[in-house]
């Protein structure tokens, strides 16, 4: 079998590193006669004042210092430049492995042997009161001898230059993109990712640390449309819709790919920041690109949000029928998306005056608080 070596990077981290780490070797245990799967874990740490490093001893092969210097990209290509294997899996210290098939991702590296691979991450976040689980792909495998690390924040796998030169020829940035998107394959390999949990102190301070690292590199380079977006993303996690909206516009006046991940996630995060500024007519020029996105759950619902708004109530109900439509494979990001709509389908028959309708929309969304909270009132 084809060794892997796991690269994570961590600072302070002592409340989390040590179930990610026991999840990790706990994986990587095989029945009596089985064949073992090579493996190292490497922990970078980055400045650690509490337990970390400790803790990360107790599982790691490896524990290496580096000195911090405002760069991501930096610190995960040190970590995997101590890996003693050319295949690297990096992963984060708030991120705990719960599914891997081991074997199986040893038959695909064989085939993919210098592609890029996704993990599935499940984040956990807490909406209306109630913990979900947005869901996402993510590219986080590569061979080192191919691929590193770059930009200093919400860091991007790209080919090394050597890669280029040997193997792509003379490309301009898009091709290189197009290349990576034509390069890549998906591990039977989920995490769950815990860190959008923390108090709201703890995620002000990330937003803070991240916006002032993406607003370097757009200081360097403005025309870049994943820092726009991710620019946005941080103002909206800390609340200022007014300045994520400004970032989230910048970014969409772009060409944009609608089969891209971040994509989908920018046009989510830029309806409902509208909508939470309450410029609802405004937002009913994502029609336009109704074609383009209706292909999830997440969108149909959000559109029937808009609708609704807008007093096109026969509209929204149609969205929120649609979205019942779609499997779980089709939902791209949020995982409750099934009680979302049965609840707006429920408000919807308010408005029209069918109670027992209602009620019976409300009882299907199991524990949602809101339609808990209609059912009370109604009953």
């Amino acid at each position: 079998m084809i060794p892997i070596s796991i690269c994570i990077i961590a600072k302070n981290e002592q409340k989390y590193i040590g179930n990610c780490l026991s999840a990790i070797r706990k994986s990587f245990e095989v029945p009596l006669g089985c064949n073992p799967i090579p493996h190292e874990i490497i922990v970078t740490d980055t400045g650690s004042t509490d337990c970390t490093k400790d803790i990360a001893k107790k599982y790691a092969d490896k524990v290496i210092d580096f000195k911090w210097v405002n760069d991501f990209s930096a610190a995960r290509n040190f970590c995997i430049s101590h890996a003693s294997n050319d295949y690297v899996l990096s992963i984060d210290c708030d991120e705990y492995l719960t599914q891997a098939d081991w074997y199986k991702t040893d038959e695909l590296i064989h085939t993919y042997s210098e592609q890029i691979a996704t993990i599935a991450l499940n984040n956990d976040q807490i909406i209306n009161s109630q913990q979900t689980v947005f869901r996402s792909r993510i590219p986080r495998f590569f061979p080192k001898s191919c691929f590193h690390f770059e930009k200093k924040v919400h860091e991007q796998i790209r080919p090394l230059p050597s890669y280029i030169t040997a193997s792509l020829g003379d490309n301009t940035p898009q091709s290189i993109d197009q290349f990576i998107d034509d390069h890549t394959f998906h591990l039977p390999l989920e995490f769950r990712h815990v860190g959008y949990l923390g108090d709201e102190a703890y995620l002000n301070a990330k937003c803070k640390r991240d916006l002032i690292l993406i607003l370097e590199e757009l200081n360097e380079n403005p025309a870049n449309a994943y820092n726009l977006f991710q620019a946005g993303q941080c103002y909206r996690m800390m609340g200022d819709n007014e300045n994520a909206i400004q970032f989230y516009e910048k970014a969409l006046l772009f060409d944009l790919n609608p089969q891209m991940d971040y994509v989908k996630v920018l046009i989510q995060s830029y309806g409902y920041c509208l909508l939470d500024l309450n410029r609802h007519e405004e937002a009913l020029g994502l029609e336009a690109i109704y074609n383009d996105f209706a292909t999830t759950a997440d969108f149909a619902i959000m559109m029937g949000i808009i609708y609704a708004h807008n007093k096109m109530y026969l509209k929204a109900l149609a969205e929120f029928v649609k979205a019942l439509s779609f499997s779980d494979d089709e939902t791209f990001v949020q995982s409750n998306n099934m009680q979302t709509a049965h609840y707006n389908i429920g408000y919807i028959y308010e408005i029209f005056d069918q109670k027992e309708n209602a009620i019976t929309q409300y009882k299907m969304c199991g524990d949602y608080p809101l339609a808990l909270e209609r059912l009370k009132e109604l009953t």
